[in-house]
């Protein structure tokens, strides 16, 4: 009868996946370039500003969705700029 391998043999197998894992993120660490606090700032007040104007093109939809149908386009004009 054959019982499968002992907890001695699973215990000896090596995997030399994780080496080759690690290896690539040493590389792609040393790729990217540091960045300045003032290019932070900068990146952070794009995020900022896009997550404030992409919640004002959704309301600007549902509001042209909303109301009476006229042929005044300027909020879907409005938010597909913010979408932008």
């Amino acid at each position: 009868m054959y019982a499968g391998p002992s907890n001695r043999d699973l215990a000896t197998i090596q995997s030399h996946m994780l080496d080759g894992v690690n290896t690539s993120v040493f590389f792609l660490a040393q790729a990217v370039a540091p960045v300045s606090r003032s290019e932070l700032r900068w990146e952070f007040a794009n995020t900022a500003a896009a997550v404030t104007l992409f919640p004002a093109a959704l309301a600007a939809i549902a509001l042209f969705s909303f109301r009476r149908r006229t042929h005044d386009l300027t909020l879907i004009y409005f938010s597909l700029f913010c979408i932008l």
